[in-house]
């Protein structure tokens, strides 16, 4: 837009605030009443020092604080408040008077790309780009939308080019607004979620680590930060950073370098290197004052900070204060004694299974202070279309495990934690705690979120003492199943998923939540866990998988065929007394079944796990956050007050929060995004008579289910040796689904 099309404005008064110059320009040339407030010690404040007329230095003031910032707003006087790169979020509903317009103009396309760095943001995220001039509220870069305008960056546009283009579309977006006499503009109205809603910029961010990060990875960051005052670094040298970038296909460079390895630095000229890639050679320009790197991949262990990187996927990070290092040997061999599989390295490990989550990353804490120890081992996601992570106990009973009852130590041990999680951009935690860990209640008053009001199904492996306990009627019921049923060992991966399959089909599941068989082979390699089967007159009736450790037995995965629901043969409760046997076989005194889909006593599945109960258990559950700020900012795109709501999308958090209001929303929702408690799926079992199957879980809406089964992929699933049987062939006539107790 021209200026020269713009009518002065000589009836409000205006006051800019912030840090660059575009757009106080055109207010310069367009408000006849202007008042400044600029950022002290910035490029800006500088040039206005030796270019502004002596006429606007009169009403020109600097800030060095926010403290002086809001002072100044309070005590001057203005109509419309311009906000273009202030460094501080303002209070509006505080210090905003009745007459007053607060107006933001931002270098991006909102909604998308709230926060600091949105052009870095546009870059690494493949994001269009562009300007908004909005009505400012208490959030940050929130408010109706009043004008845009696009820039139309493509990957052919350098960082500092699109800084330029951006800060030029906030000089038009203003004028825009301002022949608009600010009015927000209907036609911005949205209610879709943006693809990247927060975008502020960390050091982590530029970290280059040629071993693990792909070549498009390692080209987007350096062209993200494409800046002498920024750029990408390695990981293991942070004095060596990029600032461009490019891919090259050449059959003499293939020829020519043939017999050299993957990220081998082959040239070096100028201020260039050359590096070989999978995908080809990546030319790389080295910052002002680099220093050409003799590796691209050496292996970083950061002694200091304690944090050691033992392979792309596993940070591994212990705190020791002052303590003799054979007492925390000693602490350490004793406390992870009594953890359960859930903790352990080996199951969580499992759950990175290449194939499916080479995106995630285990997360293994320690901390030790005398005699007192605490540990914690979690799974590390990536948050989708943001440069953050959230992590979870892996799936099952684990949690915080301590020796200790003291909380001023477990409150330096969280803390400690924080600060790790904190430097790796995880924003929160959810947090699994095992019903047997004496240290779970005091935890309760040093966390964001703590619920212990679920119940869970455990019972004796006592022979004697389980058959006394039940019912007349189950009694019955198990005579005639194990008399009517032969049940032994499987190690038929592809029988299992052909169950699977087959319920998925019946329920006409989209092709997302079908699991490649692969994923069912991975689990079986593990070592304590006994995958059990079910036959009736040569066909397959059920199966089941279960897992063991030094605590308890649990039951983990379990699917139905059409003939035990037709002929209503009880296999999984005859799968269930194999399971107790084999668990008093291992000397294990106790196993645990589970609990319903949500707090209902009442709940079909719950109902049918009790009839084996001898003890009722709480479950807790809890989760700590991080970074308060990007937490919120995430969760202000949903409605949902649950944990971790950003997890949950627009469509289907609302039916999620109705459905599960019962005291599952905790739980059931964590099961859409694979943070579920994922200990026994039970196919066959729902009360439901749409679907053939249902979890030990939570009371959640059919599309949750569906997805939460989909996002386990790679539940691990452990194995011990017992004799194989040969395979019978497996009914898959389908019929219609019905109820599954009787």
């Amino acid at each position: 837009m021209s200026l020269c099309n713009l009518t002065p404005n000589t009836h409000q008064k205006f006051l800019f605030v912030g840090n660059r110059l575009k757009v106080l320009q055109a207010m310069l040339q367009t408000c006849h009443n202007l008042t400044i407030c600029m950022q002290s010690q910035t490029y800006a404040a500088r040039t206005l020092q030796t270019s502004l007329s002596p006429k606007h230095k009169k009403h020109c003031y600097e800030f060095s604080s926010k403290k002086e910032l809001l002072a100044l707003v309070q005590s001057l006087e203005f109509d419309v408040l311009v906000s273009n790169g202030c460094p501080y979020i303002l209070p509006i509903s505080q210090i905003q008077k009745p007459h007053q317009i607060f107006i933001n103009c931002h270098p991006s396309l909102l909604p998308n790309l709230k926060g600091n760095h949105p052009i870095n943001g546009a870059i690494l995220f493949h994001q269009p780009s562009g300007a908004t001039c909005h009505i400012m509220t208490n959030e940050i870069d929130s408010g109706a939308i009043i004008s845009q305008v696009p820039v139309y960056n493509d990957d052919n546009i350098s960082l500092p080019l699109l800084y330029q283009m951006c800060f030029l579309a906030e000089k038009e977006a203003f004028l825009l607004a301002m022949q608009r006499d600010f009015k927000p503009d209907e036609n911005f109205l949205s209610h879709s979620t943006p693809p990247i809603p927060y975008y502020t910029r960390a050091n982590s961010h530029l970290e280059l680590d040629f071993h693990t990060q792909s070549t498009q990875h390692i080209i987007d960051t350096i062209k993200a930060f494409a800046m002498q005052t920024q750029g990408a670094y390695l990981k293991c040298n942070s004095s060596v950073r990029f600032i461009d970038a490019k891919l090259i296909s050449n059959p003499f460079l293939e020829r020519t370098f043939e017999q050299s390895r993957l990220n081998d630095i082959l040239l070096s000229f100028d201020n260039h290197i050359l590096c070989k890639r999978e995908e080809g050679f990546l030319q790389l320009t080295l910052a002002n004052k680099s220093k050409i790197p003799q590796s691209l991949t050496k292996n970083a262990c950061d002694i200091k900070s304690q944090t050691c990187i033992t392979d792309s996927h596993t940070y591994n990070i212990s705190h020791h204060c002052n303590t003799p290092q054979t007492t925390i040997k000693a602490n350490m061999e004793s406390s992870h004694a009594q953890t359960s599989i859930f903790s352990q390295d080996s199951y969580a490990k499992a759950l990175l299974e290449p194939l499916l989550y080479n995106q995630k990353q285990i997360f293994h804490f320690s901390y030790t202070q005398g005699s007192d120890f605490f540990s914690n081992t979690a799974i590390i996601e990536p948050i989708p279309n943001t440069p953050y992570f959230d992590m979870s106990s892996p799936y099952g009973y684990g949690g915080y495990f301590s020796n200790s009852s003291d909380i001023n130590f477990l409150r330096n041990a969280l803390e400690a934690q924080a600060q790790e999680a904190r430097k790796r951009n995880i924003i929160a935690e959810f947090i699994r705690f095992h019903p047997h860990f004496s240290s779970t209640p005091h935890f309760a008053h040093l966390l964001d979120f703590f619920d212990n009001t679920r119940e869970i199904i455990a019972t004796t492996t006592d022979t004697q003492a389980r058959w006394q306990s039940y019912s007349s009627r189950l009694r019955g019921k198990l005579r005639k199943s194990l008399q009517a049923l032969q049940v032994s060992q499987s190690y038929d991966t592809e029988l299992f998923h052909t169950l699977y399959t087959q319920t998925m089909q019946r329920n006409n599941a989209d092709k997302f939540y079908f699991f490649d068989i692969a994923y069912f082979k991975t689990l079986l390699q593990m070592p304590q866990c006994v995958m059990l089967q079910a036959t009736f007159e040569g066909k397959i009736a059920a199966m089941g998988i279960f897992l063991f450790d030094s605590l308890c037995g649990y039951y983990h995965l379990g699917a139905n065929a059409d003939i035990s629901l037709d002929k209503n043969l009880n296999a999984m409760g005859a799968l269930f007394e194999h399971f107790f046997e084999i668990a008093k076989d291992k000397g294990i005194s106790q196993c645990i079944l589970g609990g319903g889909r949500g707090n209902d006593k009442q709940d079909s599945l719950f109902v049918f796990k009790k009839q084996f109960s001898t003890h009722i258990l709480p479950f807790t559950i809890g989760g700590k956050i991080y970074d308060k700020q990007i937490y919120q900012t995430l969760k202000a795109n949903t409605e949902s007050t649950i944990f971790l709501a950003y997890r949950i999308s627009q469509d289907s958090h609302k039916v999620a929060d109705k459905e599960i209001a019962r005291g599952g929303g905790q739980y059931g929702f964590i099961y859409r995004f694979g943070f579920g408690f994922f200990c026994g799926f039970n196919f066959g079992f729902n009360h439901n008579p749409r679907f053939s199957f249902c979890f030990n879980g939570f009371n959640a809406t059919p599309e949750l289910r569906f997805k939460a089964v989909a996002k386990a992929k790679a539940l691990p699933y452990l194995r011990t040796a017992y004799t194989p049987l040969s395979i019978p062939t497996i009914d898959s006539k389908p019929k219609p689904l019905r109820k599954a107790y009787a």
